[in-house]
């Protein structure tokens, strides 16, 4: 749905960052992604983000990955490369499916744990850079690792209902509040218990020496383990972060950004 149309009124009201989500080459993608009446959607989605490139500062595209779809990824971004949408303002990155609620626990065999992604990652960020497209992201210390424990963030449901974290979204009882006015106390103290989350009071996080890259990574996990959801909610640079620091700067040398070699 985000045509030009769309993306001009969104312009207007100064929103200047969109985040597109593709889930493989096209014959992956609208088997997962089909339209209502059941025609896919991947060629509406890349001709829309061609449209609508010069009305935003950014558009990042997010790849979703999982074992049904891992082994089509660089073929996706080629394609993206074909298109020119891994330059100036368009930016693929790679991102992992996960079980968020019980409602997707069905998906729970294809997605991929923490160690394998890391490994994952490591090896197509180098199929990638051969093939001339840069995924490689340089590790820097963060302020928190999502938006649902920062003061000013919300995801909001198109009825209005306002969440902190976008696993939440469609679940009203979880809900914080409602932008029509009514409902502004709901859930308040769960409201407190995300803005004051602090992954020092974790033992884990707190002897941890990535903890500067990952402030404890996704605290929905670390939060709310009534959930059922037992999962790492580690960075990946636990696991990959020599390897993806030696390709960052083999990078920055082949661009000459850097006079010293690297092993």
């Amino acid at each position: 749905m985000l045509n030009a149309k769309i993306a001009k009124e969104l312009k207007k009201l100064k929103v200047k960052t969109v985040q597109i989500t593709i889930d493989g080459p096209k014959e992956i993608h609208d088997k997962r992604r089909p339209l209502i009446n059941g025609k896919g959607s991947f060629d509406t989605i890349i001709n829309n983000v061609k449209e609508v490139k010069d009305y935003f500062e950014h558009i990042s595209i997010r790849i979703n990955i999982d074992k049904t779809n891992e082994d089509k990824i660089i073929e996706l971004l080629k394609y993206l490369k074909n298109e020119r949408l891994t330059e100036g303002n368009c930016s693929p990155y790679l991102a992992f499916v996960d079980v968020s609620t019980e409602v997707c626990r069905d998906i729970e065999i294809n997605c991929i744990d923490i160690k394998n992604r890391s490994k994952y990652m490591e090896e197509k960020v180098k199929e990638a850079y051969e093939e001339g497209i840069n995924i490689i992201k340089y590790p820097t210390p963060m302020y928190s690792q999502c938006g649902a424990v920062k003061p000013n963030s919300f995801v909001i449901d198109p009825e209005g209902y306002m969440y902190k974290c976008w696993h939440e979204v469609g679940i009203k009882t979880l809900a914080i509040g409602n932008i029509k006015g009514n409902e502004k106390n709901k859930n308040f103290d769960r409201y407190l218990k995300w803005n004051t989350f602090n992954p020092l009071n974790y033992e884990e996080c707190k002897n941890c020496k990535f903890l500067p890259l990952c402030m404890g990574g996704c605290p929905d996990k670390t939060l709310f383990k009534y959930r059922g959801i037992n999962e790492e909610s580690c960075t990946m640079y636990k696991y990959n972060l020599e390897e993806m620091l030696k390709m960052h700067l083999k990078a920055k040398l082949k661009k000459g950004f850097l006079p010293i070699p690297v092993k």
